[in-house]
């Protein structure tokens, strides 16, 4: 793998923190979750689907124009 096909790997799979998986978990019960990006709309969908956590909006900057 070279150094672009790794960072590109890297930003589509972005690692959280130990327990913010259980957090935000707990707080999609009480709350609707909205994840806003300055990226483009690709790497949001995929980072999206890498948290395992549902959530009621992705936006990112290229939807809205930058």
């Amino acid at each position: 793998m070279d150094d672009v096909e790794q960072l590109v790997s890297t930003k589509a799979t972005p690692a959280l923190f130990p327990d913010v998986k259980e957090h935000l978990t707990r707080l999609q019960g009480k709350y609707d979750m909205s994840v806003l990006s300055n990226g483009d709309l690709v790497s949001l969908e995929r980072a999206v689907n890498g948290l395992g956590i549902p959530v009621h909006r992705a936006i990112s900057a290229e939807q809205a124009g930058y």
